[in-house]
């Protein structure tokens, strides 16, 4: 991971190392299980998004999650999971995205 890096610090290396899980990776998943959800009665796409990857968060000056190789490589998802949903809704394939929160204090 980018480990806080500023922007222009990250390599390019380190953001690929990130983007080809969070987002080529879900692409390649995607793509090879689509033949199988064709067929499913009920099939779903659930990818995990993060609150990280959110431009609202990153905009925040007191945040501490600059994480740019990480925050790119999930906010990309984002659009991805979206025209997923627009384009497989006739074929009455759900798709979604669902963020996970952090865990509440005990």
């Amino acid at each position: 991971m980018d480990e806080n890096q500023n922007i222009t610090d990250v390599s390019p290396d380190i953001i690929r190392r990130a983007f080809q899980p969070n987002f080529f990776g879900l692409v390649q998943t995607t793509t090879s299980l689509l033949p199988l959800l064709r067929k499913a009665t009920h099939a779903v796409i659930l990818n995990v998004s993060t609150d990280v990857a959110s431009n609202t968060r990153q905009s925040r000056p007191e945040t501490s999650y600059h994480l740019v190789a990480y925050n790119t490589s999930k906010a990309a998802a984002n659009p991805y999971t979206v025209s997923l949903a627009h384009e497989l809704r006739k074929e009455d394939i759900k798709v979604n995205a669902v963020i996970p929160g952090s865990p509440l204090p005990s």
